[in-house]
């Protein structure tokens, strides 16, 4: 487990949401620790390591750390996310995905017309505000996955999220509501000396209020402005339509994220179903 001094190293330099070890830990149930300033969590025969070094000038090479991780833990199964392409001697490569995190830099001067023009349509029916996770909520995130055609993982961690904000010290929820019905609602974290991680957005379907994501977006700016913030972790591009929302709001790749999944059976990595695979 984590000391207090690595906690704070954590928070100190973490910049993806996969550090986090509030977050990690209550959607996926793996305990989290820190070796060579690498974050990595264990969970009976499962590693999930994170392979982005907290310190930028740490020369540690990671395949290194990683190698040295998995000899000491022995898992069955070992998860990497990382910006680099992988080839571990004597490993069998399973599973690859890649994307990119967007960051948002702060503060944010300017904001386009087009942007503008959907928060003051969204603002005119919406008042926004913290709120506390509840039925409600619960409700909406119910509604929007059976809407949806949602692996096993991305359901796992949906019906988790009640958990984490509970439990992670660094949650907050920002609410947009209609009179006294939750429209809609953000959950961001702010486990991160520099980073505000922007991790959830739901929208009922029953009070749906054009531009509505737009306002919290833009309520989520002012806040992780006025927390200190330098910039937010906007997540994965994950497809076109998303990608094209964070872009608008000025957003830019800037790491690139990749996960390999390995499987160790009879000495041999192989064949392993990436039940982390969307963390974030």
């Amino acid at each position: 487990m984590l000391t207090a001094a690595e906690k704070y190293l954590i928070y100190r330099h973490a910049c993806v949401p996969e550090q986090v070890p509030a977050y990690v830990q209550a959607v996926s149930g793996f305990d989290p620790f820190l070796g060579d300033n690498y974050v990595y969590f264990v969970r009976g025969g499962h590693l999930l390591f994170v392979g982005y070094p907290l310190a930028p000038s740490d020369n540690a090479d990671m395949v290194t750390v990683f190698e040295t991780t998995y000899n000491m833990v022995k898992p069955h199964s070992a998860t990497i996310l990382t910006s680099r392409n992988m080839e571990i001697k004597g490993s069998k490569h399973l599973a690859e995905s890649d994307d990119w995190y967007f960051r948002l830099d702060l503060p944010v001067e300017k904001i386009s017309a087009e942007n503008a023009y959907m928060v003051r349509r969204a603002a005119r029916e919406l008042t926004v505000c913290t709120g506390t996770f509840g039925s409600e909520h619960e409700g909406i995130v119910t509604e929007f996955c059976s809407q949806r055609a949602l692996s096993e993982e991305h359901t796992a961690i949906f019906e988790k999220i009640q958990r984490y904000v509970s439990s992670s010290p660094g949650s907050v929820i920002l609410e947009a509501r209609k009179g006294a019905q939750l429209a809609a609602f953000n959950i961001v974290e702010t486990g991160s000396q520099d980073f505000l991680y922007y991790l959830f957005n739901f929208r009922s379907l029953t009070d749906s209020v054009p531009g509505s994501s737009d306002l919290l977006f833009l309520e989520m700016i002012r806040f992780a402005e006025a927390s200190g913030k330098k910039a937010i972790n906007l997540g994965l591009g994950l497809g076109p339509g998303v990608r094209r929302f964070k872009e608008k709001w000025g957003a830019f790749p800037f790491l690139k994220h990749s996960i390999f999944t390995f499987r160790r059976h009879h000495g041999i990595w192989h064949s392993l179903t990436e039940f982390l695979r969307n963390l974030t």
